[in-house]
């Protein structure tokens, strides 16, 4: 172990490390809200739905913010708000809540809206980390954009997220949250639950943004029959996506690109991995499976330049793992919304560090570029799993 202090470097590790291999369970419970600082008793909606992240508490500072409408900047003017309302189209009587059984036996609640029926491709769409599918913007916003488009949509909340249960791993300490190593079970008891009701394999698709994402590519390694997955700003490599968040939200960003904060990650994942036990989380990531999948699968990946919680990168690895394997690599795209939108550079007291989690775009794409985002996930659905409805439900 790299040790320039002694002590005190074994002290850094292990408090890093113990935040990394433990969330408490205050954090994860219900209820999911959008952020922080909401004092109200619920999360979102499909039907009433606020645009949020809980890094962004600066944006509670701001006079007549709601939450709703998070500011986004632009290369040509100030900063603007993305209107959820305007994206909002699942009626609650259009929607139920669920509660269904991973392949492991663990208590899942969804969110179901199949009103198309089993005719029509069903999409199962999940969320990162430290969220959950009533939480934020990318399974809402998805949700309410397929639907639109005429597919079913089931979003599922992973085991110690939202509603589902809790059922942390035993090791050293207890681990919440296993960057998709358990998760991809949650996934795959969704999909077996589809099939359930009436679907086709060939019928379902999945969404998987950030550590969605992750738990999305071992289900697809694990499971053959599952038909297809667009991956969004996805983890790839844990230790790897966890290295930016700490570059990005815990640590002085004066570190960035530093021997010793190299050196500091190197020995802080050696650790939570050594704290962990149950689950090996340096094995079997989406990284070592990507090359693995079938050829029956086809996959679509996007990102954006200004993502720094999983990085670009991530996502174009996975990417290039994927084309060696067997599987249909249908769509890329590195949407570089820091020219486009000027995503890196402040725009007055709306569009700072402290609203946009220092200028961090993860599974943002859809926010920047949403006519081009849906539009190429719809085709990607209809290519791989079937047309939707031809008459949407009003």
């Amino acid at each position: 172990m790299f040790n320039p202090c002694g002590p005190c470097w074994n002290v850094l590790v292990g408090v890093l490390a113990s935040f990394f291999a433990s969330q408490s369970v205050a954090n994860l419970p219900v209820p999911c809200k959008y952020s922080d600082g909401d004092k109200t008793s619920y999360g979102n909606y499909l039907h009433n739905w606020r645009v949020e992240s809980p890094f962004r508490q600066g944006l509670a500072e701001l006079p007549d913010n709601n939450g709703r409408d998070p500011f986004l900047t632009r290369a040509d003017g100030p900063a603007y708000k993305f209107n959820a309302s305007a994206h909002t189209f699942l009626r609650v009587d259009l929607y139920q809540q669920i509660n269904i059984s991973s392949r492991d036996g663990v208590r899942l609640n969804a969110w179901y809206a199949a009103a198309y029926g089993t005719r029509v491709p069903a999409v199962i769409i999940t969320h990162g980390a430290l969220s959950c599918s009533s939480g934020k913007w990318p399974p809402l916003l998805t949700a309410n954009m397929l639907w639109r488009a005429g597919f079913n949509v089931l979003l599922v909340d992973l085991r110690n997220h939202g509603l589902s249960q809790i059922v942390p791993l035993q090791g050293e300490i207890e681990s919440f949250v296993n960057y998709g190593l358990t998760e991809y079970l949650d996934l795959l008891g969704a999909w077996d639950w589809l099939i359930s009701q009436g679907w086709q394999p060939h019928a379902i698709a999945l969404f998987a943004p950030s550590m969605g994402g992750s738990a999305a590519m071992i289900a697809m390694a694990e499971e053959p029959r599952v038909r297809a997955a667009w991956f969004d700003a996805m983890m790839c490599t844990p230790s790897k996506s966890l290295f930016r968040v700490a570059t990005n939200e815990i640590l002085p960003h004066f570190l960035n690109d530093t021997l010793f904060l190299d050196r500091l990650f190197e020995d802080v994942w050696s650790e939570v991995n050594a704290r962990v036990r149950a689950v090996d989380l340096s094995k079997r990531t989406a990284l070592q499976l990507a090359s693995q999948l079938h050829a029956s699968q086809s996959v679509a990946f996007v990102v954006t330049t200004g993502d720094l919680s999983t990085g670009w990168k991530e996502t174009r690895d996975c990417y290039e793992a994927a084309l060696t394997s067997a599987a249909n690599v249908s769509y890329f795209k590195q949407f570089d919304d820091r020219n486009d939108f000027s995503t890196g550079v402040p725009n007055g007291v709306e569009y700072k560090e402290s609203t946009t989690n220092n200028f961090d775009t993860h599974v943002a794409s859809m926010l920047y570029y949403t006519a081009t985002y849906f539009s190429q996930l719809v085709k990607f659905l209809i290519d791989t799993v079937g047309p939707p409805a031809t008459e949407n439900i009003p």
